[in-house]
């Protein structure tokens, strides 16, 4: 069940957002996410990470919010449930139009 309140663009906006706050190429996070949950992972509890699966995020070439894409919501401080409206980086512009 998609107990997710942002859309799945919202989504791949706030996960571009959150790899360019940190710096992160899409490589880097699927490495630091593998190094993080290296146990669960090992355990089955998990499903690891890769490259092309954040870049399908990134660039909104993902289908359904699941568990993987919740994980790494997760992963990035990325609240799913939010009440709070989403600000999208260039709404200041889109207000002056």
């Amino acid at each position: 069940m998609n107990t997710s309140r942002l859309t799945n663009l919202e989504i791949s906006i706030a996960v571009s957002q959150a790899l360019d706050a940190k710096g992160w190429s899409v490589r880097k996070c699927s490495e630091s996410f593998n190094i993080k949950y290296m146990e669960e992972i090992a355990a089955s509890e998990l499903v690891s990470m890769d490259k092309d699966f954040i870049q399908r995020v990134r660039q909104n070439k993902f289908e359904v919010v699941n568990k993987r894409v919740s994980t790494l919501c997760d992963f990035l401080n990325i609240k799913l449930e939010s009440n709070e409206p989403f600000e999208y980086t260039l709404s200041s512009e889109f207000h002056a139009i």
